[in-house]
């Protein structure tokens, strides 16, 4: 048997912005660069993040054909070209959202796909697929810790916190917008926390000129060291996603300790009604009764936030790292030795 070694391996990204995705190779990059691998980080600008620590090195897309990979990755169609012409013994497609191209890709013979929830595994073929991985998570459970809720005094309004990402309606935050408004209306003392940290001018002026029928706060590039402070504030997250492989979100406010109400999308992991959290039709209608059956029992909120704290821990960046490390090994030594 082939001893195993250090691994070199990198991923083609579009880009160094925070959004899932990108902060997904970031998290898991710094675990692998720790356990002594090397990981780099290629992007058409080559520009590293601002808000990300990454211990390895980011790079042009210009400058990838100069390196050997023991396994590259990448999470767009775009890039799956660049993939094949790689210097690389394994090219993987991380699909982290169910699209129909995907199944295109699990045709081909010559990419491996990793399926970042387990939902997304069964879409694209599961166990009947040899080249389909399922490689779900990830959170970082040290970051964010669980917290237990104080008891809220009868005067004190009940926040509800969503990813204040708006304009992009998958992401369904306005829904929860409205679904918050009338029951304020209705007499509930609700206030609204919103977070995000828009990506480009133009969002950033879209976020400036925000407004709902209701106490609210907008809280713009909130330091992501820090934001486990965020769902801390909150009394009950709340996420109405559609298409989404996994929903980061949602599992950092279950890891704090925050009850959550969510769509199936990006949660089907982790998230199962009535024991660690409500499931929800996309609608503001059923969020807002899911919200109205929260804030009347404190009892089920603690219930529900000890239940998925347990849960979601089953899912951090290091198992992950760890699976992704053994499956490069274990396919590299099969390949020596075949």
């Amino acid at each position: 048997m082939a001893a195993e070694r250090n691994l070199v391996m990198g991923v083609i990204l579009p880009h160094t912005k925070i959004f899932g995705g990108v902060k997904r190779f970031f998290e898991i990059g710094n675990i692998l660069i720790g356990k002594g691998h090397q990981f780099m980080v290629f992007t058409p600008e080559g520009k590293a993040p601002d808000w990300f620590h990454f211990k390895g090195t980011v790079l042009a897309l210009e400058k990838m054909s100069g390196y050997v990979f023991d396994a590259l990755f990448t999470t767009e169609p775009d890039f799956i070209d660049l993939l094949r012409e790689s210097k690389a013994t394994l090219r993987i497609f991380y699909a982290v959202l169910q699209r129909r191209y995907i199944k295109k890709v699990v045709a081909s013979k010559d990419l491996i796909v990793f399926a970042n929830s387990g939902r997304l595994y069964e879409y694209l073929g599961g166990r009947h697929r040899k080249n389909v991985i399922p490689c779900i998570g990830g959170i970082d459970a040290r970051k964010f810790q669980f917290m237990p809720k104080p008891s809220t005094k009868q005067a004190d309004p009940f926040h509800v916190l969503a990813y204040g990402r708006f304009y992009r309606k998958k992401k369904g935050t306005s829904l929860v917008v409205k679904a918050c408004e009338g029951l304020y209306r209705k007499g509930y003392n609700l206030k609204l926390l919103l977070f995000d940290t828009p990506v480009d001018d133009q969002a950033r002026r879209q976020v400036e000129k925000f407004s709902c029928k209701m106490p609210f706060r907008f809280f713009v590039d909130y330091p992501v060291e820090k934001v486990a402070d965020l769902y801390h504030k909150a009394d009950l997250f709340v996420s109405a996603e559609r298409n989404a492989g996994w929903s980061n979100t949602s599992a950092e406010a279950m890891a704090c300790g925050v009850p959550v109400v969510a769509t199936r999308s990006g949660t089907e992991d982790f998230l199962f009604h009535g024991e660690t959290g409500l499931v929800v039709w996309r609608h503001p209608w059923f969020i807002q009764r899911a919200i109205k059956k929260l804030y009347q029992n404190e009892q089920l909120r603690n219930a529900l936030a000890l239940n998925a704290r347990s849960r979601i821990e089953e899912f951090s960046w290091n198992h992950l790292a760890d699976q992704i490390e053994d499956f490069t090994q274990k396919n590299l030594r099969d390949r020596i030795e075949g």
